[in-house]
């Protein structure tokens, strides 16, 4: 199980090619491998789960990815699931309340995010629970090739 935030840089970052639209080539790249590399379905986490318009802008653009360089991500037409779209609190609180309604489909997960989901006064009660389970991504930079391999790790431990 993969839950995700923050897979695009900003969009201010240096030149590089985005067939999807939304996200730089090299972020859709790095997903793919952690699909394929371990079966993982995506949670989307991020506060675009809050609009249709936005998951299907993310769903699009995750097809054109595929449909240029192939990969798992042409035949996603559905996130395996959200956190709460009506619950915007703590990123790592919203993650926790879904592993708790959902404790059937996790067998591993790992959590992909810009967002401090360990450090943190906010984030003290349930750090435990997410140690080891965080590959905190640059806001900047986006979900790189780096990460996948980090997360691989995680979800395959």
């Amino acid at each position: 199980m993969g839950f995700f935030s923050r897979l695009a840089a900003n969009m201010t970052a240096k030149k590089e090619a985005w067939c999807s639209g939304l996200f730089p080539d090299r972020t859709l790249e790095a997903l793919s491998n952690i699909i394929v590399s371990t079966g993982a379905k995506v949670v989307l986490s991020s506060t675009w789960r809050a609009r249709k318009q936005f998951i299907e802008d993310i769903l699009l653009s995750f097809r054109r990815y595929g449909e240029t360089f192939g990969g798992p991500l042409v035949s996603m037409i559905e996130f395996y699931s959200f956190t709460d779209p009506l619950k915007h609190t703590e990123r790592q609180w919203e993650i926790h309340d879904w592993l708790l309604a959902h404790p059937e489909s996790v067998h591993s997960w790992v959590a992909l995010d810009d967002e401090e989901l360990i450090e943190e006064v906010k984030n003290l009660e349930r750090r435990e629970i997410f140690i080891g389970h965080v590959v905190k991504t640059k806001s900047d930079v986006g979900l790189t090739i780096h990460d996948a391999q980090s997360a691989i790790r995680v979800l395959n431990a």
